[in-house]
């Protein structure tokens, strides 16, 4: 399918005069709209990233997450840093995330009659703590106690399982790699600084929903299906659809080609918190 053609975001109002009665002085410097809103962005994302580095600092220096709740059982066999947990015949689960890290990886394997397999490393500064409570799988991270490791966790979802998934932890990247896997939504509660999503072939409406900031998102689909992009919060410094690119993007904007609205299978995406820079294309 050839790329599909945008409408343009409306151009931002024209900012007043500083100097109400004249014209400014010669030499004076114009500051660009479009190159205000990308510098607020810009430090936001930064701002963001800070405090996500000090969540993380806290954890990895031992202190506990908060506790896996809903009375559920811990998650099966494993070392210290390794959980896993029967399928035990589902078809359908939630996985969420209420921890940080440095770095988050998940993505669907075939992993047999395994529900899940996570695990951080044996020098790291994070231990997994899973919870089962019916379908919904509840993951948090406790301090290992352990100084200079890495804090990074790897989660293995079942291929065969549609999840649904949210990460409301945060983190310094996040990638989360369903290109071969069942997805029915995806929801990033917590700001991070990079998150790649790599996506499978939509059934029906595939959402995507960014409730926590970011400094780059990125986004691969499917080829073939139209995906509607939706800004807003805190606006996006940079858009860029099937390579098409668009600056200053203002909250309340819908971008999406005109077969989006009549297609059966379809993506939405949807930024409801500030992003400085939104990349949305297809893998090959």
């Amino acid at each position: 399918m050839s790329p599909s053609t945008y409408p343009q975001a409306a151009p931002p109002p024209p900012r007043p005069s500083a100097h109400p009665d004249g014209p400014e002085p010669a030499g004076t410097p114009r500051k660009s709209g479009n190159s205000r809103t990308r510098l607020i962005l810009a430090v936001g994302a930064v701002a963001v990233i800070g405090l996500l580095i000090l969540t993380v600092a806290v954890i990895a220096g031992g202190g506990d997450s908060p506790a896996a709740s809903g009375g559920g059982s811990a998650g099966g066999a494993g070392s210290a840093h390794a959980v896993t947990a029967p399928l035990e015949g589902r078809q359908k689960a939630t996985f969420e995330v209420v921890t940080g890290a440095e770095s988050l990886t998940v993505r669907s394997d075939d992993l047999g009659d395994d529900l899940y397999r996570i695990s951080t490393p044996e020098d790291g500064n994070l231990v997994p703590n899973a919870v089962v409570t019916g379908d919904n799988v509840l993951l948090a991270l406790d301090g290992s106690g352990k100084v200079g490791g890495a804090a990074s966790v790897e989660v293995l979802l079942n291929d065969q399982v549609i999840w649904q998934l949210k990460l409301a932890g945060g983190g310094l990247k996040e990638t989360i790699d369903f290109g071969t896997g069942k997805l029915s939504g995806v929801d990033l509660a917590s700001g991070a600084g990079e998150i790649e999503l790599s996506l499978p072939k939509a059934t029906g409406t595939l959402a995507v929903k960014l409730t926590g900031g970011a400094g780059k998102f990125t986004v691969h689909l499917a080829k073939d299906l139209p995906v509607q992009v939706k800004i807003d919060g805190a606006g996006a410094g940079v858009v860029t659809i099937d390579g098409q690119t668009k600056n200053a993007v203002k909250a309340g904007t819908e971008l999406a080609p005109s077969e989006w609205a009549s297609a059966t299978d379809r993506y939405t995406v949807e930024a409801s918190a500030g992003v400085s820079n939104l990349v949305v294309d297809r893998t090959t």
